[in-house]
């Protein structure tokens, strides 16, 4: 008897807890921008983006290639998207130890001096920030001393910066690397594989920061 009302009791408790998640889902509002520059020819970014989805299907995917192949951005619609959100998440392969062009010039034309700071300090209090990003190069030759000399979160500071300037709450970053290592047609498998694999942790993290709104 006394088994059966634990297990009651861990049921109740189980249902809360997914109760509490499925609630948080649906009042904060996700936002998810790829800044990769050519999506159809993506695999990573691509799959992470449609992981995401699965998950959180009421979510806004922002696909800046496809929306702004011109780099024209719509300064109006964009502060929109970015005022109506909770959670941004930023989802981009590192070029040159940061984001591609696409993405800067979103950022640029987005996050200016009296939108998202002034003066006085950050003017997007309460939003949170996750960093997503891959890499061809593999993870552990972002260290010091190896090939590209500095751990990945280094090469991230500026957006870490970014987030504090604008009074935004930085929830971390999730990064996989070795990409390039999977080029061939017969590794397509595996390079989905660890896409989908990122993709779990940076849910983890986005229910982590849904959560924090309760």
């Amino acid at each position: 008897m006394k088994r059966f009302i634990k297990i009651l009791m861990l049921g109740a408790v189980l249902a809360l807890v997914l109760a509490s998640i499925v609630s948080a889902q649906e009042k904060c509002k996700l936002l998810v921008v790829s800044g990769h520059a050519r999506i159809a020819t993506s695999t990573a970014t691509k799959t992470i983006m449609e992981e995401v989805k699965k998950v959180f299907p009421e979510a806004e995917l922002l696909y800046l290639d496809q929306t702004y192949p011109d780099f024209k951005i719509d300064i109006r619609k964009e502060r929109q998207r970015v005022s109506d959100a909770d959670i941004i998440v930023l989802q981009y392969p590192i070029q040159w130890y940061s984001a591609p062009a696409i993405m800067k010039r979103w950022l640029e034309e987005v996050f200016t001096f009296g939108f998202a700071h002034d003066a006085k300090g950050g003017l997007l209090n309460g939003k949170k920030l996750i960093l997503s990003m891959t890499s061809g190069a593999p993870e552990n030759q972002y260290h010091i001393g190896e090939r590209h000399n500095y751990p990945m979160d280094v090469y991230q500071l500026p957006l870490q910066q970014l987030a504090d300037l604008c009074g935004m709450d930085f929830c971390g970053m999730v990064y996989t690397g070795g990409y390039n290592l999977m080029r061939k047609v017969a590794d397509k498998d595996l390079h989905v594989q660890k896409a989908q694999e990122h993709a779990k942790i940076l849910i983890e993290k986005i229910n982590k920061a849904m959560a924090s709104f309760n």
